[in-house]
């Protein structure tokens, strides 16, 4: 009888075992296969805070002495007071004024990045903005804009639309 009473429990223990193999073998699988993505770097949200900020505040709304002596002046029209940060920088590279492109930039980025960033701003790839310490193996992030600047001509009345183009914020640490 001893003997009968073995082999009852033979047959359980195999189908244990393999049901047990088979679920460790798929957890280990899917721990594997499962990929958590990292939390986006402090560079990341600097680059991606820099576009928005530049393609959501109004040039009217600048106040650093830079900008206003270009609002009262006459290089920024009254009419481009309305328009974004970063339109204002496409159409400053649109009508080939480098210089103030790239003071107008500065001048902004001044006031709001730490400067353990270094910074830089392209329109198509051109270079509008860029600081000066920018070194070939830091990490680099890049954040994109389109952007389209409609226009009314007013000694005719029509609307004008320039693009779309790609503008750049690249932001290394």
């Amino acid at each position: 009888m001893d003997i009968k009473k073995q082999k009852k429990g033979v047959v359980f223990v195999p189908d244990a075992l393999m049901g047990a193999a088979i679920i460790i073998a798929t957890m280990i699988l899917l721990s594997t296969i499962y990929v958590d993505d990292p939390p986006p770097s402090q560079v990341y949200n600097v680059a991606y805070d820099i576009i928005n900020v530049f393609s959501s505040m109004r040039v009217g709304e600048v106040t650093d002495e830079y900008s206003q002596e270009l609002i009262t002046n006459g290089t920024i029209p009254s009419a481009n007071l309305e328009k974004t940060i970063i339109e204002q920088l496409t159409i400053f590279w649109l009508d080939n004024e480098d210089d103030y492109a790239e003071n107008f930039a500065m001048n902004q980025l001044d006031k709001i990045i730490p400067e353990i960033y270094n910074v830089g701003v392209y329109i198509e790839s051109e270079k509008i903005y860029e600081s000066n310490n920018i070194v070939s193996n830091q990490t680099l992030v890049v954040a994109k804009q389109p952007v389209s600047i409609i226009t009314t001509e007013p000694s005719t009345g029509l609307t004008k639309m320039e693009g779309p183009f790609m503008a750049e914020v690249r932001v290394y640490q």
